[in-house]
């Protein structure tokens, strides 16, 4: 698939092998990965992972940690840990993230090296993207660490670094689903795996898991193409499973990477809340603690389909958290048109009136189709948001003669 879409290169987030560095198992796998990727076209960047080099510093897990002597097998393999490229017009940088907070030679050295790097980059004028394995944090930059994200300091070190670069985007490895954040403009990404999903994250799902309490979930699989282009960047999914399926004439499927982006007409409702995050139960690889994490399959699902507006209730801006999300959202381009009912749409003004680069329409929906007299309205048609007037429709059975019930059908 990579090689029909003849990329301009290829990042592997890290962890290429499974079995950890020292073992003899993890040279054998480092045989069959070296033979599976000699036949890909595209220059290929290895990050290393903590399957690759070592574990971060942590107390209370037993893989082995990142040492200089783990790194030889590696370097030897893909070559150097840390570094950059310039390459159809981006400039590109990988970040060797095991050893972040180590206090190790290395570590200093490619602090120096990363800073100056990106000084001259932003000086340049240059577009940048960047590559880890271990994302800055899953959920919430302020987090408290787990196996899933970078300790402090190196965490706000990072963040603050890149950001202040003008990097557009940090893509990362380790968790083996997709999230997505921003962090003072910068978008970051965790991306899919190929492999195996981390069952952990199935709880963020209302269905059950499929085989192996969601580890071989493979719905979930996938990699990246990224589309750079001169308004912005655009992910495109490619599910593995599409790959695998598919006996014979693989032409629509293998053209992935070379598809424009879509765009739909289409709207979505959102109804349920996968803004909020919910906590992962300890267990798996954090055993001794719980963390935070959001559902980001309906917003990756949405970015698949093109959909970028979205119907939300107005009850969803009153919480801090879900505005932020909007604000990141509305960014990238998101339009939001939010709905309220009767008379609470008066309440929901004030709301609106606090945050108007947030809505893009408001519907309200009342039992008689009149719009309620406040002049909250007129304050929120100032700002220029349309107000849209719908109505909650009575159910009627076969014979055209209305009935009651208790679940109201609204909506344009």
């Amino acid at each position: 698939a990579l090689n029909r879409a003849e990329p301009s290169f290829v990042m592997h987030l890290g962890d290429v092998p499974h079995p950890v560095p020292g073992t003899k198992a993890h040279s054998d796998a480092l045989d069959v990965a070296s033979d599976t990727y000699s036949s890909l076209h595209a220059p290929l960047v290895m990050v290393p992972g903590n399957h690759d080099v070592g574990d971060k510093p942590q107390g209370w897990a037993t893989a082995p940690r990142a040492t200089r002597a783990r790194h030889s097998p590696f370097i030897e393999r893909w070559g150097p840990p840390f570094g950059s490229f310039d390459r159809s017009g981006i400039h590109g940088v990988w970040i060797d993230s095991p050893i972040l907070n180590t206090g190790m030679e290395l570590e200093k050295e490619q602090r120096a090296w990363l800073e100056r790097d990106l000084a001259e980059a932003r000086d340049a004028g240059k577009r940048i993207f960047a590559f880890i394995h271990y994302p800055p944090f899953l959920c919430r930059p302020d987090e408290p660490e787990h196996y899933d994200n970078l300790a402090e300091p190196a965490r706000s070190w990072i963040l603050d670094l890149l950001s202040d670069h003008n990097v557009e985007a940090l893509f990362c490895g380790h968790v083996h689903h997709f999230f997505w954040n921003s962090y003072r403009g910068m978008d970051i990404y965790m991306v899919p795996a190929t492999s195996f999903i981390r069952p952990e994250y199935s709880e963020l799902c209302t269905v059950e898991p499929m085989a192996e309490n969601g580890r071989d979930d493979i719905g979930k699989l996938g990699f990246f193409f990224v589309h750079v282009d001169s308004d912005g960047h655009r992910l495109e999914l490619v599910r593995t499973e599409e790959l695998n399926d598919h006996e014979g004439e693989r032409a629509d499927v293998l053209a992935r990477g070379r598809q424009p982006s879509p765009e739909s007409a289409i709207g979505l409702s959102l109804r349920h809340d996968w803004m909020r995050p919910k906590s992962i139960p300890a267990g798996n690889l954090d055993e001794f603690r719980n963390k935070l994490a959001r559902n980001d399959l309906p917003l990756i699902g949405a970015w698949e389909a093109g959909c970028s507006h979205f119907r939300i209730p107005a009850g969803d801006l009153e919480r801090s958290e879900s505005r932020l999300r909007w604000a990141a959202l509305c960014a990238r381009g998101a339009q939001l048109t939010i709905y309220s009912a009767g008379q609470v749409a008066i309440e929901h003004a004030v709301l609106i009136e606090s945050y108007p680069e947030l809505v893009h329409r408001w519907e309200i929906i009342t039992l008689d189709g009149t719009l309620p007299e406040d002049p909250a309205l007129e304050r929120v048609r100032a700002l220029g948001i349309p107000i849209f007037l719908s109505w909650i429709q009575q159910p009627t059975d076969s014979q055209g003669r209305r009935y009651f019930s208790h679940f109201p059908r609204h909506g344009l």
